[in-house]
């Protein structure tokens, strides 16, 4: 940053009456012929050198007192807190030390613990908070830590980064919508892929290269890319479901899956009203489960509680429900023949996998994000005491 330093001292040495030399009170020369405090910045990010410059001038009063005003360009090593990035604040701190004086040699005095900011310009990417002037005594040598208390403005990250990941992670998942057939789903899941490692990329460049600590929003984005790695993955897994041989059905587990999608979107779609309570057509809704062809052993009775289907047999006995409930309920809702005809191709497996896919990645890259979130907003932020 660009700043100047307000330096004053008296020496004896340059003291005159100003009606012996025409009634001059002050004299303004170049430093270079006269004495000057040998301040450096002790943190620099560049070359330690004296501050100030020969051909800068010093103001002298016929009292003995001069002032300096040294203009330059300061660059601190300042260490960053982003954990919280973009809504990171953060100290940097200006350490000004009298090169080889001891503090008996060269006594500091500040007139104000604040910066003087008459001349301050607003940065775009960070706002200054807090100004403090102290003064250190280190091992018989003094300093002068101008502290300077900043937050980053998070406007841009949020809509150049932040938010368009976001959205590329919720795209990403679209590739389940994508029909099968039209061969586009693999090629359309890696390019949104890479979408995202880029821009892990353009973060990388932004943020400090620290591992202590690392910032929140670098883990989301991390959750976010290996989000996408399993979307992948599915998709790959789900296009080879598809393409699977038509003469081979599913079976087992598989069947089950479509079943149960099936026969719940019907329904919901029939608007079936059931006269039963909820802990009968609860129980219905496992039934319709264990309506399979491998599960055929179900018979219905007709006036005793038993032959009950298998899972219905495992259920506690003030729990169990009548086969006629069942048959009645499933009458119904209209779904007994088409549960019972029903055969499971491949393709229908990999249609159910889809819908399963596409709420699953969603939810979990809204719970990723909501917790990004509320780790931001419940960590406690840097918090500057000020004297």
């Amino acid at each position: 940053m660009v700043a100047v330093l307000h330096l004053s001292w008296y020496d004896e040495m340059i003291e005159w009456v100003p009606n012996t030399y025409g009634g001059i009170y002050t004299l303004l020369t170049e430093s270079e012929s006269l004495w000057t405090p040998n301040f450096v910045l002790a943190n620099t990010a560049a070359k330690l050198d004296k501050i100030g410059d020969d051909w800068q001038s010093i103001r002298l009063l016929f009292n003995g007192t001069a002032y300096y005003f040294p203009l330059g360009i300061y660059a601190s090593a300042c260490s960053a807190d982003i954990t919280l990035y973009p809504w990171d604040i953060n100290i940097c701190t200006l350490q000004f030390t009298p090169q080889g004086h001891l503090s008996t040699e060269l006594t500091i005095k500040i007139p104000d613990n604040q910066v003087i900011l008459d001349d301050f310009s607003e940065n775009g990417a960070w706002k200054l908070l807090d100004t403090r002037v102290q003064l250190q005594n280190m091992n018989n040598y003094m300093a002068v830590d101008i502290s300077f208390i900043i937050e980053r403005r998070p406007r841009y990250a949020v809509i150049n980064i932040l938010l368009p990941v976001i959205f590329m992670a919720f795209l990403g998942n679209v590739v389940f919508l994508i029909p099968t057939e039209s061969g586009e789903r693999i090629s359309y899941s890696i390019t949104m892929l890479l979408a995202i490692a880029v821009f892990l990329t353009l973060v990388g460049d932004n943020l400090p290269k620290t591992s202590t600590p690392m910032p929140y929003f670098s883990y989301f984005l991390i959750s976010l890319l290996v989000t996408g790695i399993c979307v992948s993955c599915a998709t790959i897994f789900n296009v080879r479901i598809y393409h699977k041989d038509d003469t081979t059905k599913a079976k087992g587990k598989w069947a089950k899956l479509v079943i149960y999608l099936d026969c719940s979107n019907r329904r919901k779609s029939k608007g079936s009203k059931v006269s039963f309570n909820d802990m009968k057509l609860s129980k219905c809704d496992e039934a319709l489960v264990d309506c399979m062809p491998e599960t055929q052993n179900f018979k219905t009775g007709k006036n005793s509680g038993q032959n009950l289907s298998p899972r219905n047999e495992h259920l506690p006995k003030q729990n169990q429900v009548n086969p006629l409930i069942i048959e009645d309920c499933m009458k119904k809702t209209s779904i007994e023949k088409e549960c019972h005809d029903i055969k499971i191709a491949w393709k229908d497996v990999s249609e159910a996998l889809d819908k399963i896919f596409f709420v699953l990645f969603n939810v979990i890259i809204l719970i990723t994000s909501l917790v990004f979130f509320l780790l931001i907003l419940t960590s406690e932020r840097v918090t500057i005491e000020m004297s």
